[in-house]
């Protein structure tokens, strides 16, 4: 991951702490695919495009936290996939 990706993924993870979904959708692929493997959550699946995730993902969070926050220890900017 180039330096400019590690910006975007932190600028993400910014957006999401501040509440800034469209912000967040911005910076998101219009066709994502959001995977919740079975046990992860209480809705397991794929979820795909920005509308499914805004409603399968993000509208449950304060609807089952009170206080929810993902904050992330380090950014990695250089992953090898095999």
């Amino acid at each position: 991951m180039s330096q400019e990706n590690v910006t975007m993924v932190k600028t993400a993870y910014e957006a999401f702490g501040r509440g800034d979904i469209p912000g967040v959708l911005g910076l998101l692929d219009g066709e994502i695919d959001w995977v919740f493997p079975m046990g992860a959550s209480d809705t397991p699946g794929t979820f795909h495009g920005h509308e499914a995730v805004v409603q399968k993902v993000f509208m449950p969070i304060p609807e089952n936290w009170d206080n929810f926050a993902v904050i992330p220890r380090e950014f990695i900017d250089n992953v090898i996939m095999w």
